[in-house]
């Protein structure tokens, strides 16, 4: 996953079949959470939630990283405060 480009990252993320391997990398005991966040990083969010199988990635994401209070406000803040 580090190797691979954001365009890539991002159109894996909202297809079909390939929208499954990040349920099974955030859910990965043996991945490094800094790495997980660093993929994570390179999503465009505020794309991915408004597609069906993006918007499972980033529910993925989101519950299964240890994501302190700061770094979920600022998330929120990002990507959720300007939909309103």
């Amino acid at each position: 996953f580090n190797a691979i480009d954001s365009n890539t990252l991002n159109e894996m993320a909202q297809n079909t079949i390939a929208s499954h391997v990040y349920d099974s990398f955030s859910k990965s005991k043996s991945i490094d959470l800094e790495i997980k966040k660093n993929i994570f990083k390179k999503l465009s969010i505020d794309t991915l939630i408004r597609n069906a199988y993006g918007s499972r990635v980033f529910e993925s994401f989101w519950f299964e990283l240890e994501w302190s209070a700061k770094e979920r406000e600022s998330i929120v803040e990002k990507v959720f405060l300007p939909l309103l």
